[in-house]
């Protein structure tokens, strides 16, 4: 693994939700079990701009190596709900996909949107919160 410094805006200490993202591929089970263990659980996302900072996160790392587009977030499909228990109406579906898995992933080339995927199928992901105050990449 190596460890990069984060953005120079980054202040761990702000209060706000933390995302790191990870490149190793793995189930969405999986992500979940190396989130909890590492941080809090996958990331949640409530607002747009929520999202947009999980887009860019991701985006940030798939530019400068060959990485899978896509990566888990936190959504599963049991009536749509967050891994980690919490609420939010916010949704952001890519319109006109057709949903054929019960996990959600972040489609960067598709400006952020969530897809629904086969949960055993191996991809990326992004954790939250958590002890780790530095932006993390595996290689």
């Amino acid at each position: 693994m190596i460890t990069l410094n984060c953005p120079s805006n980054h202040n761990p200490y702000d209060g706000k939700e933390r995302y790191v993202y990870y490149s190793q591929e793995k189930s969405w089970d999986d992500s979940q079990e190396h989130c909890r263990s590492k941080h809090n659980d996958l990331a949640y996302v409530k607002t747009g701009a929520d999202n947009s900072e999980i887009a860019n996160l991701i985006e940030a790392w798939i530019g400068s190596f060959l990485l899978p587009k896509y990566a888990w977030i936190g959504l599963f499909k049991d009536a749509w709900m967050w891994s980690d228990g919490r609420e939010t109406s916010f949704r952001y579906w890519l319109k006109g996909w057709h949903y054929s898995g019960d996990c959600a992933s972040v489609a960067v080339s598709q400006q952020g949107r969530w897809v629904a995927a086969d949960c055993n199928q191996k991809t990326t992901f992004v954790c939250q919160g958590g002890e780790f105050l530095r932006c993390k990449i595996n290689k």
